[in-house]
């Protein structure tokens, strides 16, 4: 599908309207399911060690959504990469890497042991408090279950 360039006042105008009547809907549906808060995913993957990051920018699309919809969202690392971790990734009969994401991230895993991972906590429009309460919680409860 090829994006026609915004090239006048209107088609701005116009795009700017598709964008808000979709964050109005994403938001309208979070609030229909009652959720005051989400534990999703930050990434797919932990911190590269080779420089790959241009390559895995569709990564980022865990983050953006909640960007893009002007959501309140942080990120709790929650615990490390294992040696048995970088073990497995890079054991392709564990591991299969079918998509090319996949294979660079499977490529790169070798020297990410030690590194966080971490999960994101993402709440409505305004309830910056709640997220940063719940991100509070989680790493409480974290280090109460690795003491």
């Amino acid at each position: 599908m090829k994006r026609e360039p915004l090239s006048t006042l209107t088609d701005w105008f116009l795009k700017t309207n598709e964008l808000m009547r979709f964050k109005n809907e994403f938001n309208e549906t979070w609030r229909e399911q009652g959720l005051d808060a989400v534990i999703c995913p930050a990434m797919p993957c932990v911190a590269n060690t080779s420089g790959v990051d241009a390559q895995l920018l569709s990564a980022v699309t865990y983050t953006s959504l909640y960007n893009v919809v002007n959501f309140p969202a942080g990120i709790v690392p929650v615990t490390k990469v294992t040696k048995s971790d970088v073990t497995k990734t890079m054991d392709p009969s564990v591991y299969i890497a079918k998509t090319g994401i996949e294979k660079i991230i499977q490529a790169d895993s070798e020297g990410t042991e030690g590194l966080p991972v971490g999960i994101q906590v993402v709440g409505v429009p305004y309830t910056e408090e709640l997220v940063l309460r719940v991100m509070a919680e989680l790493e409480k409860a974290l280090k109460t279950n690795t003491q």
